[in-house]
Parts: C-alpha cells; sequence; structure tokens
C-alpha cells in the first residue's frame, strides 16, 4: 500500500492474486454439433497479467478499483495517481492510466498493448514519464523506449529519437533505471546503457567451454565479480533529457560509472 506524502484523504493499495470485480460468473458456452458446454476462457488475475488496485477515500470509505493493474505511483503534492495495466478488452485497453483524487476520474495517458515499467510522476503530478516496450516481435535486445507526458497534452508520446543516441557510442534507455524529474520538473534524468552482448544460442552445451580467467591484479575478487555479475549487466549511466531545450546529454560512461546530481537535480 501506498500513501500520499503531502496530500490526505486517499490510501492506494494493490491486491494479489484477486479476481477482477468484474468477472463472467457464467462462463459457458453451448457447443451446438458436440452438445457440451465449454468455458470461455477468462482472464485470470495474476502477476503476469496484473491485479486489482484499489483506490480508497478514507473519508466515507468509497473505493474505485482498477484491474489487471502492474504497478502505480503517487504524486508528492498533488492529488494524482499513475498507474499501468495490461487491460481486458476493448472498454479497458493496456496501457498508462493517471487517477484525478480530487474529481475521482481517471483520463488514458497511454493505450497499446505492450510492457511498461518505471513510471514516475513529477513533484506536482504535471508530468510523467515511464519506459515501454511495445515491440511485438521476439527480438532477444528488447526495445524500450523513454515516453514523456505534460499536462494538457492529450497522451503521452515517446522521446526516443532524441534521447537514442545520447554519445558518440550508442547508448539506449535502459529498462533497470527508474527515471526521475529534477525538483523544478525542468529536467528529466533516465538511465543509458550500450547494448547487451548476447550468448550464442546456436551451440550445444557440450560446445561451449566453461572456463573462469581471473587476476591477483583484479580490483575484485574473482568470489565478488561472480556475485556482481547480475548487477553488473544492469548496469545503467546517467544521463539527462532537458525538457525546454528538448536535448539530452549522457552524463555517465564506462569510466565514469557513479553520477550523483547535486542542488536537486
Amino acid at each position: 500500500f501506498k500513501m500520499p506524502e503531502k496530500w490526505s484523504g486517499h490510501l492506494a493499495y494493490h491486491l494479489a492474486g484477486v479476481p477482477p470485480t468484474k468477472t463472467d460468473t457464467t462462463g459457458v458456452q453451448a457447443n451446438a454439433q458436440k452438445g457440451k458446454k465449454k468455458k470461455k476462457k477468462t482472464k485470470k488475475a495474476n502477476k503476469k497479467n496484473g491485479t486489482s488496485l484499489v483506490i480508497r477515500q478514507l473519508a466515507d470509505g468509497k473505493e474505485q478499483r482498477f484491474d489487471f493493474v502492474k504497478n502505480y505511483v503517487l504524486a508528492e503534492e498533488n492529488a494524482r495517481i499513475a498507474f499501468s495495466t495490461t487491460g481486458k478488452d476493448s472498454t479497458w485497453e493496456a496501457g498508462v492510466y493517471l487517477y484525478h483524487c480530487p474529481e475521482q476520474k481517471h483520463q488514458a495517458i497511454f493505450q497499446g498493448k505492450g510492457k511498461y515499467k518505471q513510471l514516475k510522476l513529477a513533484k506536482d503530478g504535471q508530468q510523467l514519464s515511464f519506459i515501454a516496450d511495445l515491440d511485438t516481435s521476439k527480438n532477444r535486445i528488447r526495445p524500450f523506449e523513454l515516453f514523456y507526458w505534460k499536462d494538457g497534452n492529450p497522451s503521452a508520446k515517446s522521446i526516443q529519437q532524441k534521447v537514442a543516441k545520447v554519445a558518440e557510442e550508442d547508448y539506449w534507455v535502459s529498462e533497470h533505471f527508474s527515471p526521475y524529474f529534477s525538483e523544478n520538473g525542468q529536467r528529466l534524468y533516465f538511465g543509458a546503457a550500450p547494448h547487451p552482448l548476447l550468448k550464442d544460442t546456436t551451440l550445444l552445451p557440450e560446445e561451449v567451454a566453461k572456463v573462469e580467467v581471473w587476476s591477483y591484479k583484479d580490483p575484485r575478487l574473482h568470489t565478488q565479480q561472480k556475485v556482481l555479475l547480475d548487477r553488473e549487466k544492469k548496469r545503467s549511466y546517467l544521463a539527462v533529457w532537458d525538457i525546454r531545450k528538448q536535448k539530452a546529454q549522457l552524463l555517465g560512461h564506462r569510466n565514469l560509472a557513479n553520477v550523483n546530481p547535486g542542488d536537486e537535480g
């Protein structure tokens, strides 16, 4: 569950494994040829499809429920909640939505099938960013895109072309870094990473040599390198997008892995 930092009156909590509110209780249809009843396939609430998000008004106990929600965030100063859903049908499409607590209404920020993650609202709730994978192919390198929305715009737009190449070497938006806005909302910080190296899947297991090479000159012990391997694979380098100038710049890189912006970003 989450509660707002600088506004009040609402509580948001995410259910686990609870069926959606509007389910087909009959779940059967006639089979004219075989004379049997066939069960309809109904979408189940689980970790993959998402579960119900409940937004409760503390004053009167009224609740709004949204089905198949994967993740959600609250604005710090404004009574707004953003969330993503895998959708159900034409009446409840997959995408990213914004819930306005005082009006008890929600609006679609972006709709379409895909994977949505790393949602982030600006401090005042007037801006929103998220990362999405809308590619329907089975490419092993997933083409995640960075999306941006500002209050007054009809929908979020991909700014991938503006931030894709932020250095001489191609750095792409990292799915493992959660973007965030500066305190004044004029800059959007995001993670960038080089293209990952993929294993050769055409080789048989017996054709792959299992060799570990280490040296006493390594800055880290070999055992520590193995433990940190997964973290290193997900390493991101800080980049920034100047919203007013519509310009992106890479701040960190392989030789400067840790960068901490000062002065509230």
